[in-house]
């Protein structure tokens, strides 16, 4: 999972230059990998992958990759930190616009997903950095405040319901998140990209080109504390 923004703006030595991504290769797998843990929904299979590792983050139980993306999600976190306050000092949903999208679920004004993208790649994030962040910006702008029902989830493309334990929430489908790490690696990470299409039930030729935890909707709700 991510620090929070505010943290990051009250720890503002810490810096992210380039240099300090993964290369191109481990970022794609370590977020080909995410994917696949992501949608594992049970701690006994999650155990039995030795790609992931159950979690608990304050009560949220989920499957998540098991390898240390840490420091590629710091400096994508730092090159956001600006705009996601930007963002989030317009307040309310009729002044959030330009590259800012309402998010209904928290409440606040954040990023949009092409935003995040250009951001990323601007600052030499690696592709599945890049993927992962444009990723939750979807969710948080897109899915996350959708009823829990097929019927308003899945009504938006892209949106699924995922049930972990007794928690359903309105999330990303594979398809989408897949399609979306594709978009920004390319051919890196493609045996990882291969595990997380048979687990979607994708054939592995099916490479496809459409664009565009951890999570932002973390990273936003906590400038709400120093509002």
């Amino acid at each position: 999972m991510f620090r929070s923004i505010a943290v990051l703006a009250l720890v503002g030595s810490a810096s992210a230059a380039a240099a300090d991504y993964s290369s191109a290769e481990i970022g794609c797998t370590n977020t080909y990998n995410t994917v696949t843990c992501d949608f594992i929904l049970t701690e006994t299979a999650c155990d039995a992958n030795s790609l992931c590792l159950w979690k608990d983050d304050q009560g949220d139980l989920y499957c998540g990759l098991a390898a240390d993306d840490e420091p590629d999600n710091l400096a994508a976190e730092q090159a956001l930190l600006s705009d996601y306050g930007t963002c989030f000092s317009k307040g309310s949903e009729t002044n959030c616009d330009g590259d800012c999208s309402w998010n209904e679920d928290n409440s606040s004004c954040d990023v949009t997903v092409t935003k995040v993208e250009s951001v990323l790649d601007a600052d030499g994030a690696n592709g599945g950095t890049t993927a992962g962040f444009m990723t939750h910006a979807f969710i948080d702008i897109n899915c996350a405040h959708r009823a829990t029902t097929g019927i308003a989830c899945e009504a938006v493309d892209g949106c699924a319901l995922q049930t972990i334990g007794a928690e359903t929430r309105c999330y990303i489908s594979q398809v989408k998140y897949i399609k979306t790490v594709e978009t920004k690696c390319g051919t890196n990470g493609a045996a990882a990209r291969s595990t997380a299409q048979a687990a979607a039930g994708i054939s592995s030729g099916a490479n496809a080109a459409a664009p565009a935890m951890i999570i932002i909707s973390a990273l936003v709700g906590a400038l709400a504390i120093f509002a």
